[in-house]
């Protein structure tokens, strides 16, 4: 006859059930998705398809850095001047994703702590661009420039000058497994009135691919 078990002995096989559910249990939750706040002397990630946020940031912080240590951002003796960033112009072998409206606020941001520039609200900028109907290379053409400063003192946004940002790549590919791609961001400042080009920074970056 079977001997039948006895309440210890379900119990201690019932206890190393639960202990080996919870294990597994654990494991499969050990293994999922996860996420940490970075400190700020982390260093940033560098993407292994794409820019990425190390690239960007020291595209961002090179171009600013040249713009407010140049001659045209040292003569604002006059007072702050108040310019208007443009859109982002996107001429780059890449999608720049939800990175295209954080590049703008940082450089938009920075230009406006340095207390040699002040820029106006991007909602007023992109109601008056939409009334101009200009964009791009149009802000070279005297209309078109006359177009946005109209269009921004009616709304009680007057502007001395534009800032233009432009992303550029340039690809090479020295192999089926290895490529190299130098990323480009320019800050150009231009004076509303004349079209002149007050001041001109870009900074490159490059990386190197493989896969």
């Amino acid at each position: 006859m079977t001997p039948i078990p006895t309440m210890t002995a379900m119990h201690k096989t019932l206890g190393f059930g639960l202990s080996v559910l919870l294990a597994l249990s654990m494991a499969a939750c050990g293994g999922g998705p996860r996420g940490r706040v970075m400190s700020d002397s982390e260093e940033d990630q560098v993407g292994n398809r794409a820019a990425g946020a190390e690239t960007w940031d020291r595209l961002v912080a090179g171009t600013v850095e040249k713009l407010l240590s140049s001659r045209a951002a040292a003569i604002t003796n006059l007072g702050q001047k108040k310019i208007a960033v443009m859109p982002i112009e996107n001429k780059s072998a890449e999608e720049l994703g939800d990175w295209r409206d954080q590049l703008y606020e940082v450089i938009a941001t920075s230009i406006n702590e340095s207390e040699r520039f002040r820029t106006i609200s991007q909602e007023f900028l992109r109601v008056a661009l939409t009334e101009a109907r200009v964009s791009g290379d149009e802000v070279y053409l005297p209309r078109g420039r006359r177009a946005i400063a109209q269009a921004l003192e009616q709304k009680g946004a007057p502007i001395e000058m534009l800032l233009r940002t432009t992303i550029t790549t340039g690809t090479t590919n020295p192999g089926q497994r290895e490529s190299q791609r130098n990323y480009g961001l320019t800050l150009v400042l231009i004076d509303i009135e004349t079209g002149e080009e007050v001041n001109r920074s870009m900074v490159r970056v490059r990386k190197e691919y493989s896969r």
